[in-house]
């Protein structure tokens, strides 16, 4: 569910555990920080995640499923772009023979 999300957040997520660990850390001086408030606390942070990802409307896929378009593209293009590269050398040969055929006649 948070897949998207976290793909997005890539190298940030690590900062963010440890925003978290640090802002759970923090509390204990000013309160009693038992393992269920931070268990509490990242449930909570999970909550805020979903409805992010929610309320984003697909956003976040339909942006991963563009860019992945876009890659396929640039390789249909690379492979052709050599495969025209090819064709080229081939007609530039075939040419140069047809010239030499036509100097002949």
């Amino acid at each position: 569910m948070l897949d998207p999300v976290m793909n997005i957040l890539g190298q940030k997520a690590e900062e963010m555990v440890n925003g978290a660990l640090f802002l759970h850390n923090s509390m204990a001086d000013t309160m009693i920080v038992s393992p269920q408030s931070y268990v509490n606390f990242i449930g909570s942070y999970k909550q805020v995640l979903s409805k992010i990802d929610s309320a984003s409307g697909g956003q976040t896929k339909h942006l991963i499923a563009g860019l992945e378009k876009l890659q396929e593209a640039q390789t249909t293009v690379d492979k052709l772009s050599k495969e025209a590269n090819q064709k080229q050398k081939i007609l530039t040969v075939k040419q140069k023979e047809a010239n030499e055929a036509m100097q002949k006649i």
